[in-house]
């Protein structure tokens, strides 16, 4: 297995490959949620690749103009996500979170 040293890296080819783009309802369910809390507006384009190995899911999506990201960990319940401030001004809302998916059967 090689290492990816890099700081942004949902966009290289090497981390998309390692992981596998998955479907997963609580985060679905759960982004809209929390960009409404810290921005007033819903996300588009959620995509998210699970490394099934470490149980831990990252995904992105855009808020209008501004990128947004999350992570999550599966075996933990936890996660986080960030939204990048407005025309490029640097600024980061982040939003830790925790929990999953209830089963109503």
């Amino acid at each position: 297995m090689s290492v990816i040293k890099i700081d942004r890296f949902a966009d290289h080819p090497e981390f998309i490959e390692f992981g596998k783009p998955v479907e997963h309802p609580f985060l679905e369910d759960v982004s809209p949620i929390l960009s409404q809390e810290m921005v007033k507006k819903a996300p588009q384009d959620i995509f998210l690749i699970k490394i099934s190995d470490y149980e831990f899911i990252h995904g992105s999506f855009w808020v209008e103009n501004q990128i947004g990201g999350l992570i999550y960990f599966e075996k933990k319940l936890k996660g986080m996500a960030a939204i990048s401030g407005p025309n490029m001004s640097g600024n980061m809302k982040f939003s830790r979170f925790t929990g999953h998916p209830i089963d109503n059967n």
